[in-house]
């Protein structure tokens, strides 16, 4: 697969991103645990977590046959403890200014509730309708969220990714 492109810095090869995840995951937990930071650490975790959240968005099918939903889910929980992310546009801040509760729109299809299906929700109900493949039509599931519960917010502020778990409790407004 080609190198994954992100706004600022150096392109980071996709298997280079893969072989080093598990390496990167260790030392952002480390910095966790001491909360002593090594300035160079902190610059390689924030690269690799970029790339990593880059190719969540870029390539999620490779990603999660690669490393599967429950090894996603743990790097983001890593890195979002971090906070090492740097969005586009400022996209924490923008989830600051938003109500506690957000409305999340998705496409309709029979597998909704499936693992990978239940890594995005879509914050615009424009954005959901685009998303929709023929099979599924243009039929929302629309509820709301905890901001709280929010991992990850795509660059353009679209989609997100949900903490592990939040799925199955979301309040259903229409389905």
């Amino acid at each position: 697969m080609k190198a994954c492109k992100v706004l600022d810095g150096p392109d980071v090869d996709f298997d280079d991103l893969l072989d080093r995840l598990p390496e990167i995951k260790e030392k952002a937990e480390e910095i966790i645990a001491t909360r002593l930071v090594n300035p160079s650490f902190a610059k390689e975790i924030q690269l690799y977590a970029e790339k990593f959240y880059d190719a969540i968005f870029l390539a999620p099918g490779e990603l999660m046959s690669t490393l599967g939903h429950q090894a996603i889910m743990d790097l983001l929980n890593v890195f979002a403890k971090l906070k090492c992310v740097t969005f586009p546009f400022c996209a924490y801040d923008y989830l600051d200014q938003l109500e506690d509760e957000l409305t999340v729109y998705r496409p309709h299809s029979d597998s909704a509730n499936s693992e990978q299906d239940s890594l995005y929700w879509y914050l615009q109900p424009d954005f959901a309708v685009q998303k929709c493949s023929p099979d599924n039509g243009s039929l929302l599931l629309v509820g709301t969220i905890c901001k709280d519960d929010v991992l990850a917010v795509s660059p353009m502020l679209q989609e997100v990714v949900l903490a592990p778990g939040v799925v199955s409790g979301i309040k259903t407004i229409n389905g």
